[in-house]
């Protein structure tokens, strides 16, 4: 991952076949990116299961919430981020 400054302080950049990996307690989460023609997008994988594709190509040019999960239920949970393409992560947003 590379990053540049974005909005919220640092935009994290990756490119296909990259992943990131995190783990949270919590119920819910959010993800926000930077939505341009410059990005293509990835993969969200909730406790080992394929939870949405994140598409971040278009002309807004800015900062947006590209990715709300479902309800989780409140515990441990394991995602996984994985590139289709060049993408960018500003940030992540948990919920109790």
């Amino acid at each position: 991952l590379s990053n540049e400054l974005s909005t919220f302080g640092h935009l994290y950049e990756g490119e296909k076949d990259s992943a990131l990996e995190f783990s949270f307690d919590g119920s819910r989460f959010a993800i926000f990116g930077y939505v341009s023609a410059d990005y293509d997008g990835y993969e969200v994988h909730v406790d080992g299961v394929l939870s949405g594709n994140v598409k971040l190509g278009g002309d807004d040019n800015d900062t947006a919430m590209v990715f709300l999960s479902e309800n989780l239920g409140k515990g441990k949970h394991e995602v996984t981020i994985r590139g289709s393409g060049r993408f960018n992560i500003d940030s992540v947003v948990l919920w109790e």
